[in-house]
């Protein structure tokens, strides 16, 4: 963990005092920082009418954190399951675009439509103002790095796959075993596999010693470690890497 030191620290020095800030923060996230043995599951392409509340139940039922990245066409099609995630504590939601673009493909003004139309739909079903966005397909470009800077949300993507879209049996073990700390792990909410294996992969992840934190809380946590290296850096200490 950060120590509230560290944190304070690193407050200070950027108001006011002239240190320079970290030099590593990334046009978007795969992961956070490797330094802490917490992980983030993450959802794609829901909401989905009956799967995304077995989700909901499960995560509930484990005392486990999960971030759903919502589609704008489902959620037009599903906004009672929009307020379910909305008001569970054991949710995050993010943004996911309207339509399912090839983000590496589109302009700035392109990718803005695209994230803000959904930012105001799920915004008026909800209440929620997501803070994150990840691109379909995990695409990325420079319309879309332009758009999220206008947009006010950060890019979100992955480092463990597991493929749930194959349709094939999934294996909690397997999975776990490429889960490193700060993972973030890409999986789909519109699959009953998946939210058939998703308690077993939560207790094995718990049972390697990995905490659940939410995506904002995992990039955050990175954000505030590259800080405190970045300022460990002028004082002239060796900071803590690890990310």
């Amino acid at each position: 963990m950060v120590s509230g030191f560290l944190i304070l620290l690193t407050a200070i020095s950027f108001n006011g005092l002239g240190f320079s800030g970290p030099k590593t923060i990334p046009p978007a996230f795969r992961h956070g920082h490797r330094g802490a043995r917490v992980v983030a599951l993450s959802f794609d392409d829901g909401p989905h009418r009956r799967i995304t509340p077995d989700i909901i139940r499960t995560l509930e039922d484990k005392d486990c954190r999960a971030t759903f990245f919502l589609l704008g066409r489902e959620v037009r099609k599903n906004p009672e399951t929009v307020r379910a995630l909305a008001e569970s504590p054991r949710c995050e939601i993010g943004n996911h675009s309207i339509n399912h673009p090839d983000f590496g493909r589109l302009g700035k003004e392109q990718a803005l439509q695209e994230i803000m139309e959904n930012q105001w739909l799920i915004e008026r079903v909800s209440g929620v103002i997501p803070r994150l966005f990840r691109p379909p397909y995990g695409s990325v470009g420079r319309g879309l790095f332009a758009a999220s800077r206008q947009a006010g949300v950060s890019i979100v993507l992955w480092d463990v796959d597991p493929e749930d879209w194959r349709g094939g049996k999934l294996s909690a073990s397997e999975i776990a075993e490429r889960v490193r700390p700060g993972s973030i792990i890409l999986l789909h909410d519109i699959y009953p596999g998946t939210a058939e294996m998703l308690p077993e992969l939560i207790d094995e992840l718990r049972e390697r010693g990995f905490e659940f934190w939410f995506v904002s809380e995992l990039i955050n946590f990175r954000r505030f470690a590259e800080a405190a290296d970045a300022l460990l850096s002028n004082l002239g200490f060796a900071g803590a890497g690890g990310y």
